[in-house]
């Protein structure tokens, strides 16, 4: 799997024969995210501590927690991943939640991250639209898409960090390697087995991630 991995990422294409997934195999998908992530994240961690950058997560409430773990992955799955597969059917499904997050966002004075998703989503639409009228095509450009978005879905993250400014600012992309890393799981993942199974995914390491707030809530509420 991980030589089939490494392969694809090095070359994606849009025509990829669609396989079916086993638990073993979904097993495997996320031992292989989560060893990856887990490898790169200490000296990235490092790092950042160099550079006075902090996580800027703090909110450790079951409101919090749950929006992360059952929200949170379906509206970057539906950012980032939907539309690497087009139809009219789920452009019409981007759309709507798109615009839905991008008001939640501005009602809660996320001007940067409703930006960058009001970049996504015109960018997105541009291609999809450009490509259903065949001016571009999809399959000799899907390696632009499918990389755009995994460095997209990464970069979003730089909006968790703490402490940046003009002089650290530089170094930012090294912070969110490990979610880089995550995205091209998530998108080999949806692009081989399906779309529902990369937020099946994205749900199960999010979980994982959130963890330690979980605890925290568990023995603040004991």
């Amino acid at each position: 799997m991980i030589e089939h991995f490494l392969k694809y990422c090095k070359q994606p294409i849009y025509n990829v024969k669609q396989r079916k997934i086993n638990f073993k195999t979904f097993i495997k998908l996320y031992i292989m995210g989560m060893l990856s992530v887990v490898f790169i994240s200490v000296p990235v961690g490092a790092f950042a501590h160099i550079f006075n950058i902090t996580n800027n997560i703090t909110n450790t409430t079951t409101k919090f927690i749950l929006l992360g773990i059952f929200i949170v992955p379906v509206l970057e799955e539906i950012l980032f991943r939907l539309l690497l597969k087009p139809s009219k059917k789920k452009v019409y499904i981007y759309f709507f939640v798109i615009v839905s997050w991008m008001s939640i966002l501005i009602f809660l004075n996320k001007y940067l991250l409703a930006g960058i998703v009001t970049a996504v989503f015109i960018l997105g639409l541009i291609l999809i639209l450009l490509g259903f009228k065949k001016i571009i095509d999809l399959n000799n450009n899907f390696k632009f898409l499918f990389y755009f978005s995994v460095s997209l879905f990464a970069l979003v993250h730089i909006n968790n960090l703490d402490g940046i400014n003009f002089y650290n600012f530089f170094i930012t992309p090294l912070l969110v390697v490990p979610q880089l890393i995550m995205g091209f799981v998530f998108a080999y993942t949806r692009m081989i087995y399906g779309f529902r199974y990369s937020v099946f995914l994205h749900v199960c390491v999010n979980m994982l991630a959130l963890s330690p707030y979980i605890f925290i809530n568990i023995y603040n509420n004991f």
